[in-house]
């Protein structure tokens, strides 16, 4: 019952498992909806184009009451974190009076399931384990302009992973986690291997000599094997 749970509490929380939803609500809003609720999404659309947020690594006036880090600590990420299980462990002091940090995730897998609960929550206890610094879980600018699930992206201090998004962030002494390997390497998951990819994905060291941001390099064990997944020949039509 527990395990049904957590599951359930995973396939409700977790970002990228709503993204089908949000584009459904919004379909039928178009298409059903009437000339108020049209216009609304109009704006909201407008909105969606204009809004720097996701350069800013989230809504910064819910940093400020203090909703941003009561969402990532609520007890639904925990729940969440608890099915696979997802745990983090720090193989090396990382003081917060020595940040900012850049987190660097290898393999980003499916749908990052470790970079999302460690990084972009704290349901593994992020805030226990690296005290005092405060993170932004970066992704593909994409994600930023699908209505309604790039609210809640937002709400949790989620932000594009964009040069100037990095520099404003770490400039202003915030830490960010990326996976740099990006939907390349996610294509690359395969129960049983680990392949990274890095070949001319190298700014973010690039970022780190001109921020003097120390890298933290982060592996996900298990990442490739959370789902079965079909490899075709290099160089077929698959």
């Amino acid at each position: 019952a527990m395990d049904a749970l957590h599951c359930a509490t995973f396939m409700c929380a977790y970002p990228l498992n709503n993204i089908a939803a949000c584009l459904t609500v919004t379909a039928l809003v178009l298409a059903r909806g009437g000339i108020y609720l049209r216009s609304a999404l109009a704006a909201y659309v407008c909105w969606i184009l204009l809004d720097p947020s996701p350069t800013k690594g989230g809504y910064e006036w819910l940093w400020t009451l203090g909703i941003t880090d009561m969402l990532r600590r609520s007890w639904f990420w925990r729940y969440a974190a608890r099915y696979f299980p997802v745990t983090l462990k720090a193989t090396a002091p990382v003081p917060a009076e020595k940040g900012p940090y850049i987190f660097v995730c290898h393999p980003h897998g499916i749908i990052g399931v470790s970079p999302m609960t460690s990084f972009g929550t704290d349901g593994s206890g992020f805030n226990q384990t690296f005290p005092g610094i405060r993170v932004h879980l970066l992704g593909h600018n994409a994600i930023f302009r699908i209505p309604l699930f790039r609210e809640w992206c937002l709400m949790h201090g989620h932000g594009s992973a964009g040069r100037d998004t990095c520099l404003y962030l770490l400039g202003r002494g915030d830490s960010i986690a990326l996976a740099p390997g990006g939907a390349k390497e996610s294509l690359e998951c395969e129960p049983g291997t680990m392949r990274l990819v890095l070949q001319n994905r190298k700014g973010f060291a690039r970022l780190a000599l001109r921020t003097g941001a120390a890298l933290v390099p982060v592996l996900g064990f298990g990442e490739n094997d959370l789902y079965s997944t079909v490899q075709f020949e290099k160089h077929t039509w698959g």
